[in-house]
């Protein structure tokens, strides 16, 4: 259990803190992203050091109505101190309604309050962790009218030294009710980086205790919420079972398994476009650029004034033919359920795999390449043959190009020396080189 203040609210649907995340921002602090910290941190020689309470401090002299006040002088203490305070345990009166007893140590300490999430192995070595002796008492006693008071166990600390930072201590950098508000409305938005997030955040709360790593992690539980328990591949089957943008939509599925391996699926506006140019399609896939790491196909009508809109898209667990095979067999069936004539022509790359699964499924359809990629691979194998012995690559040949065009225009210019009027004038021969790299127009005057 963490230091006993009142955590803020957090919005509806918004998972607790506690679930399990993929980095752990209680254990790795990036000095980088911090907002604010203390000043004047110092060097640690590693000798134990002690806090010093004055003798007329309030948390020492006085006491509190409520458990909140006394916990809020007693933050202020530590953030001047730079310590932070866990709650090693509690105790609750006897008839188990409140709590009358708090017994709070160092964070730096043996005890850790948060569970673990590595994986226990064998080994070798020891890590060992600071033995903080540093430890106080907070209780409401009924000699004292229930008000709260604070009693000193041990004022020393030892084994670590004064903390650098604010955002050491997991526990000061609990947001508030609108900082979680606004946390949650950036990370939905996908457009933003957790960099974009972080930085809004600090302009707005300049002395806010966050670092970049806790905004991804709230990020990764924004999206476990919005996909309401769904795993991956489930939020995507209930996506599209859900959308009133998909036309129609195909699975295939791994038998005994809660996942897909191939998928498929058309739009309404593409469907439309489909019935009124069904002539040629072009079909290509992509490498896993997506969250689930396979790759895209893509299926696009192209209409009589050279325009494209994609109609149809497949997630395939492999580029082999059957997945293809299995792809191309949803697209015709989507194609007999609005009624559209099968095309006539179907651009592709120099897929083999995905050239023999169209014959398989559209066998009388005509195959061309793509003149897109025919003039990439042109130009790929092109700069080859022109490329250096020693690597240097186009700069050289320009360079030796523009030495080439100097060289002419002064042997133009040498043949020409003892004319000085140029209406007499009497172009000499062209260089051969001239002749073989480009075309010169000569126009002939009348004297």
């Amino acid at each position: 259990m963490a230091f006993p203040m009142p955590p803020p609210a957090l919005p509806s649907g918004f998972p607790e803190p506690r679930e399990v995340l993929p980095v752990e921002s209680a254990d790795e602090c990036s000095h980088s992203d911090d907002c604010d910290g203390f000043h004047d941190p110092g060097d640690w020689d590693g000798q134990p050091w002690e806090v010093v309470f004055p003798s007329d401090s309030p948390l020492l002299a006085a006491t509190y109505e409520s458990s909140d006040g006394l916990f809020g002088a007693l933050k202020e203490f530590c953030i001047e101190n730079r310590m932070g305070l866990i709650t090693l345990r509690s105790q609750k009166d006897k008839a188990k309604t409140r709590t009358i007893k708090y017994e709070l140590v160092c964070d730096k300490s043996r005890y850790n309050p948060r569970e673990s999430t590595a994986k226990i192995r064998n080994t070798t070595t020891t890590k060992l962790a600071a033995n903080c002796p540093f430890k106080i008492i907070v209780q409401s006693l009924q000699t004292n009218s229930y008000e709260w008071s604070m009693r000193i166990v041990s004022p020393l600390h030892r084994d670590h030294g004064r903390s650098k930072n604010l955002t050491e201590h997991y526990h000061w950098r609990r947001l508030t009710e609108e900082q979680m508000n606004l946390l949650v409305d950036l990370c939905l938005d996908k457009t933003i980086s957790c960099r974009s997030v972080h930085k809004q955040l600090c302009q707005k709360w300049p002395k806010i205790p966050i670092r970049r790593t806790d905004i991804y992690n709230w990020r990764w539980k924004v999206n476990q919420t919005k996909r309401q328990g769904y795993g991956p591949a489930n939020d995507f089957v209930r996506t599209l079972s859900e959308s009133k943008k998909v036309w129609i939509w195909g699975l295939d599925w791994v038998g005994d398994e809660f996942r897909f391996r191939n998928a498929a699926w058309g739009y309404h506006k593409g469907g439309k476009m489909w019935q009124q140019f069904s002539s040629c399609l072009q079909i290509d896939a992509t490498y896993s650029t997506n969250c689930y790491k396979m790759p895209l196909v893509t299926v696009v009508a192209v209409s009589s004034e050279k325009t494209s809109m994609p109609i149809c898209y497949g997630l395939l667990n492999n580029e082999q033919v059957a997945s293809f095979e299995w792809f191309l067999k949803q697209v015709s069936r989507f194609q007999r359920a609005g009624i559209i004539s099968p095309p006539e022509v179907v651009i592709t790359d120099k897929d083999d795999q995905l050239r023999n699964a169209i014959r398989q499924v559209f066998p009388n359809t005509q195959l061309q390449l793509c003149v897109f990629h025919i003039n990439s691979n042109v130009v790929l194998y092109i700069k080859k043959w022109w490329k250096k012995a020693n690597g240097s690559l186009d700069s050289d040949m320009d360079d030796d190009q523009d030495n080439a065009d100097a060289a002419d225009v002064q042997e133009l210019e040498r043949g020409n020396t003892k004319v000085k009027d140029m209406k007499n004038a009497k172009l000499g021969p062209l260089p051969k080189r001239v002749l073989n790299t480009r075309a010169v127009a000569i126009i002939e005057t009348s004297d």
